[in-house]
């Protein structure tokens, strides 16, 4: 399996404007890099208490809702602490196996748009 752990979504985020970890949004991914906004917010306690979306450096982040923006896809790069709102699902590979790269490049592919 390729899989670290299954693939799940992020939540719905509690917005801070004093918080201290970004939320990332499917507008943030723009397919070769990932726009870190410095507007949106939850604190330390929403981001302890919220496993499921707490992104990781190599995650791969899809865009798995809306349909101007389904399908959208990149590799998380930093190891900044970082949120997932709810639109997005976050995919753990494997490291030691595999590359994330490849399975962002595969579903930027036709072959990956029929997965999606």
């Amino acid at each position: 399996m390729f899989l670290k752990e299954p693939i799940h979504r992020g939540a719905s985020p509690n917005y801070t404007p004093d918080g201290e970890i970004s939320v990332v949004k499917t507008g943030h991914l723009k397919n070769g890099f990932i726009e870190f906004s410095q507007e949106e917010f939850v604190n330390r306690d929403f981001y302890n208490h919220s496993e499921r979306s707490q992104i990781q450096i190599n995650d791969i982040l899809l865009a798995s809702t809306g349909k101007v923006s389904l399908g959208k896809v990149d590799v998380v790069e930093t190891g900044e602490y970082l949120c997932a709102d709810g639109h997005l699902s976050i995919i753990r590979i494997q490291e030691n196996n595999y590359n994330p790269l490849f399975f962002m490049y595969f579903f930027r592919s036709i072959l990956g748009g029929f997965s999606n």
